[in-house]
Parts: structure tokens; sequence; C-alpha cells
């Protein structure tokens, strides 16, 4: 110890006689004195100095000594120039291990995972082996970039050559393993670990929750304590991120109050983690809450932080802090731009959305394929064809036609503007489909009056080996209710339960319904109501209102009117459908009854609205306004 603190400060008078004395002072070093100048620029991360230096060891002819240029490659690696590093490994003839593992460990440490693996690969080529410094960076690479055949690869060469492995390669291997998510390889190579530290605790315990697996995640975070191993920051991180992830919000937040409760001090990661969580709950208070507490941290020019925060306010409609919050980012990326697309998107705020996207193009910043998937549904609530006529001419001209998340969009777009033919040529184009895929192009039909064509389509992507969801089945069978296909809609509705093991949600209930009441099946709606194993909600009932005045059945209307009011309903507009029934067949005493009720309740209702595209630009506008431009 007391060596190392003579040598340091030996080290850094040198450097200063340096600094003072320039070439000169240079003139008369040993190599001992260069490696002492170069750790101290290294430790002082003094990229100039370090080059003055090189610029002197080139003049002097020394710049070919081996271990002087393992020196500077580690110097201008830790002086975060990784150009200059590898500049000065390029030109050693003959790297030895040591040079080569330094380097392939500095391009992992920047992040250059993919030329860390490449340099690897030429590693080999030069007919060196790697040992133990090499395994655990460029395992990290394989796993960072989720490269799982070189990862097994290397651990193939590991088990041929038997090498000895310690404690920083077994952790390695279960985190490439995991975050691969080979998670029965992971556990397998875990289990067999003599002794486990907190690394590969935390890398299982990561993986399982990053892949869905929240509860093992939290039975193995038990585990951990139980066994005496104290969790780290990162460890709790790992956990609340994986609940955010798969949708798990309130056990996110849950984790978040243990975690303080246990005298951890929430991060920049930990923020970005949680906020999404906030998100997608709504929950606006506990957002603005974190938004403090990032603030009073130093966390809020965390561009990671920053642009959750986006997200959680516009999502939670709280748009003028969205708005200030996006222009506080003063690098924005295209992150930024997408979370504030998507969540005033989510709010309801669509023009407002559209035209964050058009300054995002005016920025010369290239969306990438979450922008498009966020800015299509826009358009298709919308309904402006010509504006998603032009996103897709954008997305075939920078070939995002790949991204089956935009092709789903764009399926989704053009059904909503009515156009199923181009809805169904996006879909025959498409080169890989998955469930979403059928469903979109299934509801648009539906949405259309093509029943047949839903039943047809939904029939070959049977044959096809896609196994329909919840969501498929409810497409199908809305389909089946606007075509009045009620044999159909009757035979799907049993198929999800009987064949799929699919539980019936409130939607599905609605939906045959709604089936049943447009062909005039009254009576047998009601009894399938009354059959419903969980209570009806008021869309339900509803749904059976809206058939009754259809049908002009007072009497069932009645009854069920007297079932939706009594639920409270906030919408008018189902005591508008039961005074239009009683209008219809002119009992005006008991229209007027239902118009007093619904005053009695507070409710008025809204003046209907609509939109309406003149050279290029929507407006929106109300029923008799006079205000508006082109009235």
């Amino acid at each position: 110890m007391c060596s190392m603190i003579v040598y340091q400060k030996s080290a850094k008078l040198i450097f200063l006689r340096f600094i003072h004395g320039g070439v000169r002072t240079l003139s008369s070093m040993d190599s001992y004195n260069y490696f002492s100048l170069l750790q101290t620029c290294a430790n002082m991360k003094n990229h100039q100095q370090g080059k003055k230096i090189h610029a002197h060891l080139i003049l002097t002819g020394n710049e070919f000594d081996m271990y002087i240029q393992t020196k500077l490659v580690a110097m201008y690696a830790n002086c975060g120039s990784l150009m200059d590093a590898r500049k000065v490994f390029d030109k050693v003839p003959q790297p030895n291990l040591f040079l080569w593992n330094l380097i392939i460990a500095q391009y992992v440490l920047h992040g250059r995972f993919g030329e860390a693996i490449w340099l690897y690969h030429e590693m080999l080529r030069a007919g060196l082996e790697p040992d133990n410094y090499t395994i655990p960076p460029i395992l990290k690479a394989c796993a960072q970039l989720t490269a799982l055949r070189e990862g097994m690869e290397i651990h193939d060469y590991i088990t041929r050559n038997k090498l000895d492995v310690n404690e920083f390669v077994e952790n390695a291997l279960v985190d490439m393993y995991a975050k691969c998510g080979r998670l029965g390889e992971a556990r397998q190579l875990f289990d067999k670990m003599s002794k486990g530290d907190v690394v590969s605790w935390n890398a299982m315990i990561g993986g399982y929750a990053q892949n869905g697996h929240c509860d093992e995640a939290m039975s193995l975070f038990e585990k951990m304590q139980a066994m005496g191993v104290a969790p780290e920051l990162v460890t709790w991180n790992a956990i609340i991120a994986g609940h955010t992830q798969n949708n798990n919000a309130n056990g996110a937040l849950k984790l978040l109050r243990k975690m303080i409760v246990a005298d951890f001090k929430p991060d920049s990661v930990t923020a970005a983690s949680v906020l999404p969580a906030c998100a997608r709950l709504g929950t606006l208070q506990y957002g603005k809450e974190i938004h403090g507490y990032a603030i009073r941290n130093g966390l809020e020019s965390n561009a990671i932080v920053q642009n959750a925060l986006i997200d959680v306010y516009a999502k939670c409609g709280s748009s003028n802090n969205a708005y200030h919050m996006f222009h506080t980012v003063t690098y924005k990326t295209v992150v930024s731009w997408n979370a504030i697309i998507a969540g005033y998107a989510q709010s309801g705020y669509y023009e407002e959305s559209l035209d964050f996207f058009r300054q995002m193009q005016l920025a010369a910043m290239k969306p990438n394929n979450v922008t498009l998937a966020s800015v299509l549904p826009v358009i298709s609530h919308l309904s402006n064809l010509q504006q998603g006529k032009e996103i897709h001419a954008y997305i075939l001209r920078i070939g995002f036609e790949s991204f089956i998340i935009v092709m789903n969009a764009l399926v989704d777009m053009y059904n909503k503007c009515g156009s199923t033919r181009l809805a169904r040529q996006v879909f025959d184009r498409m080169p890989k489909r998955d469930v979403f895929s059928w469903t979109a192009m299934i509801a648009g039909y539906g949405m259309q009056g093509k029943g047949d064509d839903a039943v047809i389509l939904f029939s070959q992507m049977l044959m096809s080996g896609m196994k329909p969801d919840d969501v498929s089945f409810l497409a199908i069978l809305s389909a089946c209710s606007h075509s009045g296909l009620v044999v159909e809609g009757r035979k799907y509705f049993d198929m999800m339960r009987e064949h799929y093991g699919i539980n019936p949600r409130m939607e599905h209930y609605a939906c045959m319904v709604d089936l049943l009441g447009r062909a005039g099946c009254l009576d047998e709606a009601e009894e399938f109501i009354k059959k419903m194993p969980m209570q009806p909600n008021i869309a339900v009932w509803a749904t059976l209102l809206g058939a009754c005045r259809i049908h002009s059945a007072i009497e069932l209307g009645e009854r069920v009117a007297e079932c939706i009011f009594k639920l409270k309903p906030e919408n008018p507009g189902y005591y508008v459908l039961m005074c239009n029934i009683y209008g219809a067949a002119g009992r005006w005493d008991d229209q007027a009854k239902v118009r007093k009720r619904m005053r009695e309740d507070g409710l008025q209702k809204n003046p209907g609205w609509s939109r309406i595209e003149v050279r290029n630009q929507i407006h929106a506008f109300h029923v008799g306004d006079l205000e508006w431009l082109y009235a």
C-alpha cells in the first residue's frame, strides 16, 4: 500500500515537471517514467497532455515499444478516445493476448458491442486463444446484442478446453443466457455455481423479470435475501423494470415503496422504470412526485428520465406539463419525439399529435418504426386518408415495410379510414403476419359490414396455423353481428371457449347480445344476459336497448332502461335512446319523464360535432357552428 502511494506521488511529480518543462523534461526519461506519465494522464483523463507525450514518443522512436503501446492504448481509452486507442493498436505488428483483451474490453466498455465481437474473431484468426480475461467482456457484448449463437460458441469453447472458470466467467454466462431469453440454461448454470455472488443473483433475477417471469423473479429475490445475499440498487431496478415491461404497473409501484423502506435511494434508472408504470395507470400525482424527487436529486437532466416524464404527462392528459417538459429537453432524440407524439395521441389530442409529427420532420429528425406505429392510429382517428397514403409512401421509401408493427398499424389505418381494399393490399404484401395482422384485417371487414369476407379470412387464419386470441374472437363476433351472421357468431363464441380455452370477457358477451338483438332475437338476448357468469355492465344492457329501439320493443326497452338507470350512467346517450323509443311510439308523456330524470341526474346531451378536411387541413365544428370559417 505504501509503495503504491509513493509510486503515485512520484508519477504526479514527473507529470508536473513535464507540464512545466515540456519536451526538455522528457529527453532524459526512461520507460518507467513514460509509464508513470501515461498512467497519470489516464487517471486524470488528460487527453491533451497524453497526445503530447505520444508525439514525443514518436519523435524519439519509442512508440514501438510493446509495453509503451499497451500503456498508450489504455491511456487513450481511459480518456474516452477509443479512436486514438484503436490507431495505436492497429500499428502493433503482433499484439499479445493482454493487448487484445485490453482493446476488446474497452470496446465493450464504450458500448461498441458489435465491433468487440468482430475484434474477438480477429484475435482467434491471429492464432491466439482467449483466457478468463477475454471471456467476460465478450460474453457481455453477446448479451447486449442477444447474440446467442456467438455466446453459445464461447461457452462451447470453455467446455471443450476445460478452462479454469472463475466467478466472473460464470456470472457472464448466466447473464448472457438470461438476456438472450434462454432462462433454462441460465438457471442450470446458476444452480451449479459453487458460490453465487450478488452479480449472479442480479443476472438471474433480471433475466426472469425482463422475460415476463415476474413471479419467478420475485421468488428468487426473496430466496436471495433468505440466503444472506443483500440486494443492491441494481437488483431492485431490474425487478421493478421487469414488472413495468410486463404490464404489472401496480407491482412496480409496490416494489418502489418497498425499496424506499429498505433504505435504498432511487436513481435515474429507477425513475425511468417507474414513470412508465405511472403512465400506464394514469396516476398523474405519482408521476409529479417522482418528477419532484428527480429535481431535488439532480436527475431531471438525465435524457431517459426526461423522455419518461414527457410520456407520463402526455398519457395522463397533462398536456401543458408534457409540452413544457418536451421543450426543456436540450438535445431531442427520436425517443423524445415519440414520447410526445404517442402521449398526445393516447390522450385524445390527435391534431396536436399530428402537428408534433410535422415539427419532427421539419427538425430533420428521422422517424423510426415506433414513430410511425404511433402516428398512424392518429390518422385513423382523424379519418385523414390522404395523409395516411403519404405516410404509406414514406414507409415504402425508407424501407420500413419489414417492421410488422408498422404494417399492422397501416392495415388498421386504411380499414378505419374506410378503405378495406387498400388495407387488404397491404395485408397481402406483408412478408410476415402475426395475430394482430389477421385481427386488424378481420375487424376492418366487420366495420364495413363485410361479414362474409371476415368469416373467410378467419378460416384462412386458422388454416395457416395462427392461433387466435381473445381480441381476434372479438373482431369476428363483431363482424358477424354487423352482417347478421347469427349461426356463425354462435359457432365462434362456442369455439372460443371449447377449442381455445379462452374465457369470454364482458366485450364478448356484449357482441353476442348485439348479434342476437340486431337479428331480432330479443328474448334470447335477454335470456343470454341473465345466464352470464358475471354481472352485466352498462355496455351490455345498452346494446340490448339499442336493439329494442330498432325493433320497437317498448316493454323490454323499459326493463332494460331501468337496469341501466340503476347503474347511474354518466353518458346521457342512454337516456336519449329511451326518449327516441318513446318518441317513435308517440308516448310523449313517458319521453318527458325520461328527460326530467336525465336533468335530475345532472346530465345533458353534448352537442354533435364533426371533422372535415379542407385544403389538406382538418377542421372540427359543432352543429349550428356559424363561427367556423367555411360555414
